[in-house]
């Protein structure tokens, strides 16, 4: 009645990892707004416009385990992946789903809960004086604001309804509810990085011969 499954996965990356696109905000060190009004040595136009660099190489390690216990007529089904890398990031996720079964339907409500600690060299921004000199120097190795690479928290509720069409068939529609929390550290008030909230709906069709 219960299947048992434990995976370790481990992944080399060695190269060019920076993302071309990204850049970093830099701030005053007054205000710590992205603005330049009391700085000295600084073109008075705009702070220095600063791209993002990452690691040349990275190791990263999973470890899967996931069960699937079936009751007299209903299936829990509950999984956890633990996830770490040389870039200081370290996750744990809890998936859970309960199969409850309807004639030849089912319904199948999920919570899913995803927790994330930052990158060693992930900035919510860089401070002008501090991190990077007047003539716009960049005095950090590594550096990005990749809200990505940040401590997050995400959470999911979603409810799936399937119907068997057929012996070797099904449709289904799920719809979920999803949010997302980036922790910044200590940042202006507003300066933050928003929260997003996601309704998610899907609808699909199965078969296997």
């Amino acid at each position: 009645h219960t299947l048992v499954q434990l995976n370790y996965s481990l992944g080399l990356s060695d190269g060019y990892l920076t993302d071309p696109y990204k850049i970093v905000t830099v701030v005053n060190p007054v205000t710590g707004l992205p603005d330049n009004t009391a700085l000295l040595n600084v073109n008075a136009d705009a702070l220095p416009y600063v791209y993002e660099k990452r690691p040349d190489s990275r190791q990263i390690n999973s470890l899967f385990f996931r069960t699937v216990h079936h009751l007299t007529r209903d299936v829990v089904y509950f999984s956890y992946r633990y996830f770490w890398d040389d870039w200081g990031i370290a996750s744990n996720t809890f998936d859970l789903k309960y199969r409850y079964e309807i004639g030849r339907g089912y319904l199948q409500p999920q919570v899913r809960y995803y927790l994330q600690d930052a990158a060693d060299f992930y900035r919510h921004n860089l401070v002008q004086g501090v991190d990077v000199d007047a003539n716009g120097r960049v005095l950090v190795d590594t550096v990005s604001s990749d809200y990505r690479l940040a401590k997050l928290t995400t959470t999911t509720l979603s409810l799936k309804y399937g119907h068997a069409i057929g012996e070797f068939s099904e449709w289904s529609i799920r719809a979920g509810f999803m949010n997302q929390s980036v922790d910044d550290g200590d940042v202006p008030a507003g300066e933050e990085t928003p929260d997003t909230d996601a309704i998610i709906l899907n609808a699909g069709y199965s078969f296997f011969w």
